[in-house]
């Protein structure tokens, strides 16, 4: 009896400890690590009463992983709990602190963002890692790397990108704003670069293609790279497009001092978009341009009028322009099929597809071939003016009649099967 009463004490023990594990990740896990504690309780006691000399090693087993499982993981950070409190320990010292973290993907670091001086995000970086995280911090070479992911303030914010969609709805959270803590493109320097001149010039014979040019400028004390990105704002279109996208970028070495000029070219392709009938087409109307070192943010006032408003807080991130593109791009296939009159058993049917594009957007079209059911399919890439041709071979068909149908358009041939001489 005594036994069973020291057996009950400890089950107390592991379901108040899970309790306190529960309230101590904040109450919004409180349930279910109270549902988890009672399940092991309920597991210990069924394997005492039915394979009692098991039960030491299983009652072991079960407390170390309720004392390790608060140390893996802050479910906010996706730190180690023991690590977050190392780092506001150091902090807490007063001396410049730099967090250098290795990881596979965006985290959530909102404390470490607004406490320690500077963070070297090192990725997963191979076994020369050390040597090229040493290099940067010890001033010996000048970081120039971007994120290419937005990284959010919270996990809630989830799924968080930059090229999301205006969808007329406040944005902001109840306990917290609708930006991310690092924007996509963001990184930082020992040297400074400032944006100027920003020049957007649609071609006169042909306005889908856009040339754009910028000045940069390193403005610090440092040598240094900087990555130029070109986002592109379609600012009312026929159908939802992204706030912003990314259509370009550079990587350009500046001396301390020294200044560049900046050459980007857009095509019609770029700026175009699918419309509600999965047409690729250019819509004539406004278009915004923004040249930069980080994608462009949003005042913290806004709310509407989304792709009107985004913009840089100054020319050191970035400028932004306008043009308006008066001319509709699209593609226009015309599509031919050839094929054999008769086929013998034993032959293969060849059946040419050919296709032109007329129109004055390139796209990608796919010619389908039936005969009863799918046989095959192939896929064409057009510039304007552009003619491919592509045979299909196809053994003795179900069917006489053979088919092709590109997008809307279809084209029937009729094919007469014999019998081998």
């Amino acid at each position: 009896m005594t036994l069973w009463w020291v057996t009950i004490g400890l089950e107390v023990l592991i379901l108040l400890r899970s309790v306190w594990t529960g309230l101590y990740r904040e109450f919004r896990f409180f349930y279910m690590y109270l549902f988890v504690a009672l399940l092991q309780s309920l597991s210990l006691l069924y394997i005492y009463i039915e394979h009692p000399r098991a039960y030491p090693l299983a009652y072991w087993l079960t407390q170390a992983s309720i004392a390790i499982d608060p140390i893996i993981y802050d479910q906010e950070s996706r730190f180690g709990l023991l690590q977050k409190r190392l780092l506001e320990a150091v902090v807490a010292t007063g001396k410049p602190v730099v967090l250098v973290l290795t990881a596979g993907s965006a985290l959530s670091v909102p404390w470490a963002a607004a406490h320690v001086r500077a963070i070297v995000y090192a990725w997963y970086p191979g076994e020369e890692g050390g040597d090229a995280t040493a290099d940067l911090l010890f001033g010996d070479e000048n970081p120039s790397g971007r994120l290419p992911v937005t990284w959010p303030r919270h996990p809630g914010q989830l799924p968080l990108h930059y090229d999301y969609h205006p969808s007329g709805r406040r944005y902001d959270y109840y306990d917290m704003p609708f930006s991310p803590e690092f924007r996509f493109g963001y990184g930082l320097s020992y040297t400074q670069f400032k944006y100027s001149n920003l020049q957007i010039h649609p071609k006169t014979d042909d306005p889908g293609f856009v040339e754009i040019s910028v000045d940069i400028e390193n403005t610090g004390k440092y040598d240094g790279d900087e990555v130029v990105q070109l986002y592109l704002t379609d600012v009312v279109a026929s159908v939802s497009t992204p706030v912003i996208e990314l259509q370009g970028f550079k990587r350009v070495s500046l001396r301390a001092g020294d200044k560049k000029t900046i050459n980007f070219e857009l095509t019609p392709y770029q700026v175009s978009l699918l419309d509600a009938n999965m047409v690729r087409r250019l819509e004539p109307g406004a278009f915004r341009i923004h040249v930069d070192g980080v994608s462009p943010d949003l005042p913290g006032d806004a709310t509407d009028d989304r792709k009107a408003k985004i913009e840089f807080k100054s020319s050191n991130e970035g400028v932004s322009g306008e043009f308006t593109e008066p001319k509709e791009y699209k593609a226009n296939f015309k599509y031919t099929l050839k094929t054999s009159k008769r086929m013998n058993a034993g032959q293969l049917l060849l059946a040419t597809v050919t296709v032109k594009n007329e129109g004055n957007l390139t796209d990608v079209t796919e010619a389908r071939l039936y005969a009863g059911t799918l046989l095959d399919c192939w896929r064409f890439e057009l510039r304007p003016g552009e003619i491919k041709s592509h045979v299909f071979q196809v053994a003795r068909p179900d069917a006489s009649q053979i088919a092709v149908v590109v997008g809307t358009q279809m084209i029937v041939k009729t094919v007469k099967t014999g019998t081998a001489k």
